[in-house]
């Protein structure tokens, strides 16, 4: 007998924070967070098992998911809500990459 995610295919639609630049006035996502929220997401995609993870690649917490993702597996969309030059200059900012070493597909819209 099928799964029910072999009927109904779970998507997640991923929205993050940044991290923290050193002068933020509110600390929101703090750099020392970064292995919690880790662990965190990791949990959540390991519970949830989807088929597809959509996201930004702003990042923080984007770039943690989609990394979570391509470690499990999990098929991968990210949407840019502008011109990608734009969302790298203006989003990508600190140099963060997520290397994609084939566990997951990335397609970029």
């Amino acid at each position: 007998m099928p799964s029910p995610r072999d009927i109904q295919p779970t998507v997640v639609a991923f929205a993050g924070r940044r991290i923290d630049t050193g002068g933020a006035k509110a600390a929101r996502f703090p750099f020392a967070n970064v292995c919690a929220v880790r662990a965190a997401i990791g949990a959540s995609l390991e519970g949830i098992a989807p088929s597809l993870l959509i996201a930004s690649a702003a990042c923080g917490a984007d770039l943690i998911a989609l990394e979570a993702a391509a470690n499990r597996h999990i098929r991968m969309r990210i949407v840019l809500p502008f011109l990608p030059a734009r969302f790298s200059r203006d989003l990508g900012g600190r140099p963060a990459r997520i290397q994609n070493s084939g566990a997951g597909s990335m397609t970029m819209l």
